[in-house]
């Protein structure tokens, strides 16, 4: 099978000249298109949660953005939650980048082992200093922290 890796500016390229249908659900994953799961009732009520709770908590010190893109090297993932410096444009300008990352939040269900997988070490190879993953399964939350072991705390959780 011959694959085709695309750059990051050749994928927005694509968005730009309108390829892809506005409800395509894609991310640029190491150069590769991937479609991303459907997103379920119970993992919609785990991000909102979490929308409600740091939108509590940052106050405007820093942006929540909910599944919209961020800019890697290689890829363009677009993680359920990432908390990013403040910018008064809101990313107009482009998309977070690792530099303007304090951490970001994967919630998973039926994604759990791709997104430990493949997402985290995408995450922390890029140099963002901390990942979490909701794993709803198992109501655990897995943070890691970047050059150090992962933290898993598992408890009836209320996302």
């Amino acid at each position: 099978m011959i694959r085709h890796r695309f750059s990051v500016e050749q994928y927005h390229q694509m968005i730009d000249a309108g390829i892809f249908a506005p409800d395509d659900r894609l991310e640029l994953i190491h150069g590769e298109l991937v479609k991303m799961s459907p997103i379920n009732r119970r993992h919609a009520a785990g991000v909102n949660r979490l929308n409600i709770i740091l939108g509590r908590l940052l106050h405007q010190k820093a942006l929540h953005i909910i599944q919209n893109p961020i800019t890697l090297a290689d890829s363009e993932p677009q993680p359920d939650v990432a908390i990013v410096r403040w910018r008064d444009d809101f990313y107009l300008a482009g998309h977070p980048t690792p530099p303007d990352i304090y951490w970001v939040i994967e919630v998973a269900d039926t994604t759990i082992t791709y997104d430990r997988g493949v997402k985290v070490p995408l995450y922390l190879s890029a140099g963002i200093p901390e990942v979490w993953l909701v794993n709803l399964d198992e109501d655990c939350l897995e943070a890691e922290v970047l050059n150090l072991k992962i933290l898993r705390v598992c408890a009836k959780m209320c996302i």
